[in-house]
């Protein structure tokens, strides 16, 4: 059985529990960075969404559309992100 200080890897070995910790840390860190960067995407979206509007020109639709297709692939995104913490 493991000490206090380490716990079993898949392999039958043994990792100390202050790496296990850092690499937590260390993934937690990176999502938070990746989902701060995605609602930084989502807020230019919206003000170019809002920006645009009341555009009647032919490529006013194109454009619209590949935002919506992006806040889906965001909207996915998040939710891969975030899908870990569910019990």
């Amino acid at each position: 059985m493991p000490g206090p200080q380490q716990a079993r890897s898949g392999a039958g070995g043994k990792v100390p529990i202050c790496k296990i910790l850092h690499e937590a840390v260390f993934m937690r860190k990176l999502v938070s960075e990746r989902i701060k960067k995605l609602r930084e995407e989502i807020a230019e979206i919206s003000e170019a969404n809002r920006t645009q509007m009341h555009r009647r020109d032919g490529g006013a639709a194109a454009d619209h559309e590949r935002r919506l297709q992006r806040l889906q692939e965001i909207l996915d995104e998040l939710m891969t992100l975030t899908d870990w913490k569910k019990p």
